[in-house]
């Protein structure tokens, strides 16, 4: 099933400005409520660093790792590294949130790191770039996107 036309309009939405919030609601709810891992690449490219409303690029982060929760986290977390390319150049923030929060969690570290060796070496690079400028951008990371640079690259 795809949420594609969905996320279309909450990205137009988001860079136009928008009124209604309860029609925003109702397609945010229909996105976590329809989408599955093989929508996370979807999600990824309607993320933009130019959304005027942050809030909605932020329920959109948090419906990635919802769907990937409900339909697998190992696959999700693959889709996630997949999709790393689809937010190049115009959501580079957002990639680098999303792997800020997965940097703060164990479990899914671990499975970033297996899928992080499956993508191909042009995808790996893009993630390689995204965890350097997160380390230079915040030095709490340093020490972990170090490790995690030195198991998978």
């Amino acid at each position: 099933m795809s949420i594609k036309k969905e996320l279309d309009e909450i990205k137009k939405m988001s860079l136009e400005g928008f009124n209604d919030v309860e029609h925003l609601e109702k397609l945010l709810n229909y996105i976590v409520n329809n989408g599955d891992n093989s929508q996370i690449i979807n999600i990824c490219c309607a993320l933009d660093d130019k959304i005027k409303h942050p809030s909605v690029g932020e329920d959109l982060v948090k419906a990635i790792f919802y769907i990937a929760e409900e339909h697998g986290l190992e696959e999700g977390m693959f889709e996630v590294a997949k999709s790393m390319p689809s937010m190049i150049p115009h959501g580079k923030e957002w990639a680098t949130i999303i792997n800020r929060m997965i940097l703060d969690s164990d479990e899914l570290i671990e499975l970033y790191k297996d899928s992080i060796r499956k993508v191909d070496n042009s995808t790996q690079l893009i993630i390689y770039d995204i965890l350097e400028y997160l380390k230079e951008d915040d030095f709490e990371y340093s020490k972990i996107v170090d490790e995690l640079i030195l198991e998978c690259f």
